[in-house]
């Protein structure tokens, strides 16, 4: 084995407030630093996957079993059951990712 391969963890699931039974995917703004944005911090996610918020949200309902929530807000959220693996198996995606960026650039 070629050294230690050690991923940290710049997206967690957390137990939403507004769903019960379900956790949402939180971005640890400590370790990435997005600065101020207009919109909301989730599409960066999406960006990442290399996906419109729309498709990311497809990816979500349709790969990693979400329930999508806010037809008639601004954004729609994915909301990952707590008895699923679906949540943990995107933020464990997310992180590679992210580590590949961070470790490459």
């Amino acid at each position: 084995m070629e050294g230690t391969f050690s991923m940290k963890y710049y997206f967690t699931l957390e137990e939403s407030p507004y769903q019960s039974g379900y956790n949402t995917i939180n971005i640890d703004e400590d370790k990435i630093h997005i600065g101020p944005t207009s919109g909301s911090r989730n599409v960066f996610m999406a960006r990442l996957m290399n996906l419109s918020w729309a498709n990311f949200l497809r990816l979500c309902r349709d790969n990693y079993g979400a329930k999508l929530v806010g037809k008639k807000s601004i954004y729609v959220v994915p909301y990952f059951p707590k008895d699923k693996d679906g949540g943990r198996l995107l933020c464990k995606e997310l992180n590679k990712r992210m580590d590949f960026i961070f470790k490459n650039i």
